[in-house]
């Protein structure tokens, strides 16, 4: 048979299967989210993951994609800022020519990036296999030094400051696949196989606090401090997310350990001949007990 017996074939073999559903798309995605503490005093975790395959036309194009993320805000005196975060996303795409027995090509791409305290420390743009390991040294989620309060405490009034150190740890092995997915026109209905992406990603993140206090004006006689025990939500995130022929989907397992959140302002007056009086305002006690699990991405 000839190519110009072919082609007409194969055009008119497009047409049909166009008519027969193109462009069909398949998702699953799973997320944990998590807020805590009070208005004051708090933060965030969200976990996401997706996979996605999606038949871009009818004779055997697709597209594979899947996508992690896992962020943590914190909140300090009502001021909200993140605190660390990993965004992983990756693409195949195969296009197949409408000739029988024509070419198929195919691309990747792929990111992933790492943000301390909003900062991004890491950020790599990658199409092939691909496997990263490293930690990030803790570092102060606000500026300067910290976010700073007038508090009542007794008869007197002081200053008192908190900031939040944060860093992370991530171990990510990506893959994608090299050789292309296929169609075969031997049996009917017409089989398609998509290409072929997956990964997995295990991340931790752990923030806490330390506070300062001091008064406006110094008072004979009166120490002025804090009592701090700020455990933000140190936690671990481990997600398995494939967009394979057989595959479509994962779990997305997470682990957070206990939060504790306690801040307290104190001002000791020490008259003479009498025992010191101390007068004190709490500004945060709040608690979570730990939480786990693992959510199917579906």
């Amino acid at each position: 048979m000839n190519t110009a017996t072919i082609r007409p074939f194969a055009l008119a073999l497009s047409t049909v299967l166009a008519l027969a559903g193109s462009g069909r798309s398949q998702d699953r995605s799973a997320t944990f989210a998590l807020s805590y503490g009070t208005s004051e005093f708090g933060g965030s975790v969200t976990m996401n993951a997706f996979a996605r395959r999606t038949s871009l036309d009818s004779v055997g194009s697709y597209e594979s994609a899947i996508g992690a993320s896992d962020i943590r805000r914190v909140r300090v005196f009502g001021q909200s800022k993140e605190s660390a975060a990993i965004v992983a996303g990756y693409t195949v795409r195969q296009v197949k020519s409408a000739l029988l027995g024509g070419n198929v090509s195919q691309t990747r791409s792929g990111s992933f990036v790492v943000r301390i305290a909003g900062i991004t420390v890491q950020q790599v743009t990658a199409a092939t296999s691909s496997t990263w390991s490293e930690v990030f040294a803790p570092g102060n989620v606000f500026a300067g030094s910290g976010v700073s309060q007038s508090v009542g405490v007794g008869p007197f009034a002081m200053s008192v400051r908190a900031n939040v150190s944060a860093g992370a740890r991530f171990d990510l092995t990506r893959t994608t696949v090299l050789d292309p997915g296929s169609i075969s026109y031997r049996t009917l209905p017409i089989q398609f196989t998509p290409p072929s992406v997956s990964a997995s990603l295990t991340g931790w993140a752990r923030a806490s606090a330390n506070g300062s206090a001091s008064a406006s004006l110094a008072v004979p006689g009166v120490s002025f401090g804090v009592s701090a025990d700020l455990v933000f939500a140190n936690s671990r995130a481990d997600l398995l997310v494939e967009a394979t022929s057989s595959r479509l989907g994962g779990a997305l397992t997470y682990a957070v350990e206990p939060i504790d959140l306690e801040l307290s302002a104190y001002a000791t007056v020490y008259p003479p001949l009498v025992a010191p009086i101390t007068y004190r305002t709490t500004l945060v006690d709040w608690s979570l007990g730990s939480r786990s699990g693992s959510l199917p991405i579906q």
